[in-house]
């Protein structure tokens, strides 16, 4: 579960795990997907190949990006709304919503609504923990999904062609089957 206290080796790990099974099963997919297309339409295989994976791209970070504005409260997306389009002002310093409290650990490391940051009145301070907490659970849920989605892709993978059966290889595309056929 990750936290506003989660060590980063371990989000790392994650990530790395994440990446591991994205990676073996991507490639793998593209691969096997052009490897039945003759020699002489490759070109326009992988260009569907390429488009397919950008759309699929595009839907997947419409769906996470869903899934982590759900995990905000009506209360706190009003307040971030209000943030975002707020004009900037010269000489402010940013505010940020999970901002360190110097001198504390990380597992105290979110803005408590007993330790205001100075200038910032308590009840916005109440606020921005809670949007703090809220963003987090969000992020939890989207990487979920995409670890659980990694691992599933990962075993779809394993039944795919040359995986762990011999392959018949590129030029089995290219094959003319006989007339009649």
């Amino acid at each position: 579960l990750i936290q506003a206290s989660t060590s980063i080796n371990w989000i790392m790990f994650l990530l790395t795990v994440r990446g591991l099974a994205f990676g073996a099963v991507i490639q793998t997919t593209f691969v096997t997907a052009l490897s039945v297309v003759p020699l002489a339409e490759i070109a326009h295989g992988s260009s569907l190949t390429i488009a397919t994976r950008q759309v699929v791209q595009a839907i997947g970070v419409a769906i996470l990006a869903t899934v982590l504005v759900s995990t905000l409260s009506p209360q706190i997306s009003v307040m971030q709304q209000k943030f975002l389009n707020a004009p900037p002002k010269a000489g402010t310093a940013p505010l940020a919503i999970c901002q360190p409290i110097s001198g504390k650990s990380a597992s105290a490391n979110i803005l408590q609504v007993a330790d205001p940051q100075p200038g910032i009145p308590p009840q916005v301070a109440s606020l921005l923990a809670q949007a703090c907490q809220e963003n987090i659970a969000g992020f939890e849920r989207a990487y979920k999904i995409t670890f659980f989605t990694a691992i599933i892709a990962y075993l779809i993978g394993l039944l795919l062609p040359g995986w762990p059966f011999k392959w018949a290889g590129r030029r089995a595309a290219d094959v003319q089957p006989p007339a009649g056929h």
